[in-house]
């Protein structure tokens, strides 16, 4: 891209493929890295090993990696993408402590806060029956919203990579 800083993103599979590039990037390559936004994906202690991926912890800051995952209740974890986490960030307060945040979704006054033990997104304020997403039925239990990681947090991700990349 011509020397020029730049963002990597994905989500669930994507995400996971964020980590492997992340891994295969030279550390010039990676000192251009605004961040990586790997959503709906984990973070686990392995993947913390490798100098390139840093858990965003704030923010602030280039080089870092984003990763969240949301469920209403811990029994709704799906392990493939979650079972192993050491860290997540709330991208509504962009804080990794408890401290809770409230956002509008349709019409839903929704609040997050990060499990300290499981490190996932506890959402609060709505009915998993109303987000269920079909097509992941089999897989999620009712009360994971895997699929709805994008949908409830674009917004918040889109002014985070202009944060991060310009200050603003």
């Amino acid at each position: 891209n011509g020397g020029r800083p730049f963002i990597l993103a994905g989500f669930s599979q994507g995400g996971m493929l964020v980590l492997e590039l992340l891994k295969h990037l030279d550390d010039e390559e990676y000192s251009r890295l605004v961040a990586a936004y790997s959503i709906g994906n984990q973070l686990c202690s392995e993947d913390l090993l490798h100098p390139h991926i840093i858990a965003a912890d704030g923010p602030d800051g280039w080089g870092q990696t984003v990763s969240f995952n949301t469920v209403t209740t811990l029994s709704s974890i799906w392990d493939v993408v979650s079972g192993d986490a050491v860290t997540c960030i709330n991208p509504v307060n962009w804080r990794t402590d408890a401290t809770p945040a409230t956002f509008t979704y349709r019409e839903d006054s929704i609040t997050v806060h990060v499990d300290q033990d499981c490190h996932v997104l506890i959402a609060e304020g709505i009915e998993d029956s109303e987000y269920i997403f079909e097509p992941l039925s089999g897989f999620c239990k009712p009360g994971n919203l895997h699929h709805w990681d994008i949908k409830f947090y674009k917004d918040f991700i889109g002014s985070n990579a202009l944060h991060r990349a310009y200050g603003k």
